[in-house]
């Protein structure tokens, strides 16, 4: 548990225990964007029991040395673990979804005799893309057409009403619209560039958005903490 060293008939002794040097849980993420999550410790003189990541008080991952394999996931909406690229504290998930925003908790424990446990948690947001699809006036889309934008995914579209995007890379397949007769907006809603991190990550968004739709004739993309991109 620690040394002694003797001054002047006193015994001063250097206690080494378990310490949480770090947690790292990115504080703004992306749909569809992989993330790593680390915990970083110094155990001391103790030795490790276990390693638990925790998502909203739920464990998803454990890290024991004695068990086999030593590192263990239980299913959880959001979290998708490579067991493969995941090794004690750091976490590695190859992607991420809307569930996956929540906060987390490492939690690193010792053996017997003292049992110490120290633990630290952060809070993780995810960031999508909502879209709202207007027809003015109400014209039907084809059916036949692929319509792979929005969830669910109707024949028309009588008045504006908002859908939430399955995937960034489905957005080429609204090349469909008729721009004749149907507009279609996307916008970004709730964000708040809070930092520059932040401010960087939505700029990179919006070249992706623009990357996907440029086959469409008649695009633009407004910049500013909130944006809007239209197709007429």
């Amino acid at each position: 548990m620690g040394s002694g060293t003797s001054i002047g008939g006193h015994v001063k002794l250097h206690l080494l225990c378990l310490k949480l040097r770090e947690i790292v849980v990115p504080a703004v993420v992306i749909r569809g964007e992989p993330v790593w999550l680390n915990c970083t410790y110094d155990l001391g003189n103790e030795t490790l029991y276990s390693i638990k990541w925790h998502k909203n008080n739920v464990e998803f991952y454990r890290y024991l040395p004695e068990d086999r394999p030593p590192g263990q996931k239980y299913e959880l909406a959001g979290i998708h673990l490579d067991l493969s690229r995941t090794d004690r504290g750091n976490i590695y998930m190859p992607y991420t979804d809307v569930e996956s925003e929540g906060i987390y908790r490492c939690e690193v424990s010792t053996e017997a005799p003292n049992f110490q446990t120290v633990k630290a948690e952060r809070e993780m947001r995810i960031y999508a893309i909502s879209a709202t699809i207007t027809s003015s006036p109400p014209y039907p889309i084809a059916p036949s057409q692929p319509y792979s934008i929005a969830s669910p995914q109707p024949s028309t579209v009588a008045s504006s009403k908002p859908y939430t995007i399955a995937s960034v890379q489905h957005l080429s397949t609204i090349t469909s619209v008729q721009s004749s007769s149907v507009s279609c907006l996307i916008e970004v809603t709730d964000f708040q560039a809070n930092d520059d991190q932040s401010l960087s990550q939505y700029i990179r968004l919006l070249k992706e958005i623009w990357e996907h739709w440029k086959p469409v004739k008649y695009l633009s993309i407004l910049c500013g903490l909130l944006a809007d991109a239209y197709c007429v």
